[in-house]
Order: C-alpha cells, then structure tokens, then sequence
C-alpha cells in the first residue's frame, strides 16, 4: 500500500481575489493500494494558504503540513496492521454512501443495468434519510432493516409495496457493493453474509404464441425499426440491448453452417457465437444478397444493423400500439421476446441444455423457468379435450 498527500487549489471567484482574499489549498491522502486494485481517497478537511505572505499564514501552513504528514505516516502504519488481519479505524469511516454513488457512475453500460441501480440508491437515500453512511454503519441490523423496508413499505410510485422480486433485486445490490469493498479491502469483514436473503418467487414471464407471432408479422407498426428489431429477437432469443448495439461487422456467413452473431453480450460481458436462422436474417432485411454484401463490406463493420432503434416511453407505446393492432391483449414489453424465443423452443423439444447456450444463461435454473411455462401449456392442452360421459 501506497499513500500520497495530495494538494487541491480551491475556487474563489474574481471578485473575491481583488478583493484580497486568498485561495486555499485543500488537502487530501491517496490510497494505491497495488495489484489492479482501484484507488481510495480521504478528505482531511485541512488547507494551506496559497502564497503566504504574512508570519501567520507562514506558520499555518508550516504546522498543517506537519499534521497531514502526521496523518500519513499514521495511516501508513494502520494499513500495515491491516496485513495480520487489523481493521484500520478510518476505512471503517469512510463513507458507504459515496462508494455506492462511485458505483452507479461505472454501471452504465446498459440503460436498463443504470436504472435499476438508480433506483436501489434512490430507496437507500430515503430509507437513510438523505443521511451519509459510514461502513461501519452498514452491520447486519443496518441491514436486516433495509431489508425489511424494501419488503414492507410502500415505496413505490403509485404507493404501493415492492414486489417481492424487485425487492429481491435491490437488497441484492446492496449486497454486491459489500461484496466489492471485501474485495478491495475497505472492510475485511462482510456483513452481509450473516444476513439472510430474500427468497425469489415464481413470477409470471409472459410470452407470445406461435400464432400470435404470425398475427404481429401482418399487423401494421410505426416504427418499422422497432418491428423487425422485435420479431428478430423473438427468433434469437437476444436481449434489447444486444440488438441495439449490434453491428454489421458482427455477423458472419459461410455456407457450410450458415449464419452466426459473434458479439459479447452487454449484460454478462461473455463472448457468444450464436446460430441465427435465415429466416431472423429476413426481418433485417428480406433482400439475403443486400445482408451479405453489407457483412464482407469494410465500410459498413461499425454501422449498426437496427440503427435508430431505442429504449425508452415512445418505443414502448408504439409496441403496446402494434400489439393492440394485431388483437393481443397481454401486456407485452420488448424483453417478451426474448421469452416467447425459450418458450417456442421448449415446446418444439429442444434440449434445455441447448436453449440455455442459446440464450447466453450462466445458470440452468434461470432456463428452468421457462420449463414451468411449457408444462403449464401441457397440463392446459390436455384439459382441453371435451367429456366423454
């Protein structure tokens, strides 16, 4: 571990400086703690003066230099008791709060992934009441409360209480942030692994039907963009997120396996190829010949194939706008697709294992889900035959 004193020159307007006031010099320590491990940083909340000019701010700054070398050098010692498992008292200090703002800064690689951590820090705020929280704050009380508020109250914008699932997925948040200051050793000790979760529950993960997909291919939508973009997924299972940044120089074709989508997927950040059928393929274009020529094209590598395709409220009612036109009434989001792909594969007999490749899932219990679907239609379809007595 590595600590610097750092030197911050503050702002004071024009007006101020004609005026004589002097500029301060704000003090800070730098933490490099080595290894590819991110950088830490504590205010100490002492300044020098700029350019003294009188005895007075002379020794001022003479004596606050002293001190922060003081601090330093204390906290050198601290991080090496840290070695033979000794908490330094100021990283137990610092502010939990700004490592989880620090966080939701890096976590914009999707605006789904953004939004949802927004929204965690939001319900974290409130329940701390706009209050700054120290790590060593955050014990297993802190958030076995935490937990009971995203399970109990009504927070939600129509007042309502979370789902138990949405609850599931902040609490697990707050989680992971623990997990990564473990991990860079801001605390050595993780509280949360004392702290029971809150269990996931079967939630209802609507799709559409073959017949229903055939209905949507003749009905009329605004945006022909967000048409083939959604019909496409539905024959490919990848997320909204994946097809917004897909690009032409990621699509591959040889005649002896066909068509194949090497990307890395936004959410998971893993490396795919993924079959795509010729039939997907048309709804980028009907032309095949025009797809092939763009894909061995150097000019068109970079250009993105659903270009103007977005994610926000003029897409998504322009969708329930399509649905509605072609006689669906289910509640059906851009991400249904993406369902209604592992249903229909299920239920053609596809192996679980393969849909689960397909669908780029780390876990075969994520895929699972999708088999209680598929049985529900089984028992469904049986019942459907009339009495016989």
């Amino acid at each position: 571990m590595q600590i610097y004193l750092q030197q911050k020159l503050g702002q004071v307007s024009e007006a101020r400086l004609k005026k004589g006031i002097k500029r301060k010099i704000w003090l800070s320590l730098t933490y490099n703690p080595g290894q590819g491990l991110k950088r830490f940083y504590e205010f100490l909340h002492l300044f020098i003066y700029e350019k003294p000019t009188t005895p007075i701010e002379k020794t001022h700054n003479k004596e606050v230099l002293l001190m922060a070398e003081q601090i330093r050098a204390k906290r050198l010692l601290e991080c090496q008791a840290n070695q033979y498992g000794l908490q330094p008292t100021f990283k137990r200090k610092m502010s939990f709060t700004k490592f989880f703002e620090s966080t939701i800064k890096s976590k914009s690689e999707t605006l789904n992934q953004l939004a949802s951590w927004q929204s965690v820090y939001k319900h974290f705020n409130n329940f701390t009441k706009g209050r700054d929280i120290r790590f060593e704050e955050v014990n297993e009380a802190f958030l076995e409360n935490f937990k009971q508020y995203l399970l109990r109250e009504p927070i939600t914008k129509s007042g309502r209480q979370l789902s138990n699932n949405a609850a599931l997925s902040y609490f697990n948040k707050i989680k992971t942030l623990l997990k990564e200051a473990y991990m860079q050793r801001i605390i050595t000790d993780n509280p949360a692994t004392r702290v029971r979760g809150i269990k996931e529950m079967d939630s209802k993960r609507e799709y559409l039907t073959f017949e229903e997909l055939q209905k949507l291919v003749h009905a009329p939508c605004q945006i022909d963009v967000l048409k083939k973009a959604f019909l496409f997924s539905s024959l490919t299972g990848l997320r909204h997120s994946d097809i917004r940044k897909m690009t032409w120089g990621e699509l591959h074709y040889e005649e002896s396996i066909g068509w194949v989508l090497m990307f890395t997927q936004q959410k998971t950040k893993s490396s795919e190829n993924l079959p795509i059928s010729e039939q997907a393929i048309q709804f980028i274009d009907s032309d095949i010949g025009l797809v092939k020529e763009r894909i061995n094209a150097p000019e068109w590598k970079n250009e993105k194939v659903f270009k103007g395709l977005a994610y926000d409220c003029w897409f998504n009612k322009k969708l329930k706008l399509w649905m509605q036109a072609a006689g669906i009434e289910k509640k059906i989001t851009f991400h249904c697709a993406r369902h209604t792909f592992a249903t229909l594969q299920l239920s053609l007999n596809t192996d679980m294992m393969v849909v689960s490749k397909l669908l780029g899932h780390k876990n075969l219990k994520t895929t699972q889900i999708y088999a209680k679907v598929v049985d529900s239609r089984k028992t469904d379809a049986v019942n459907k035959i009339p009495k016989l007595f």
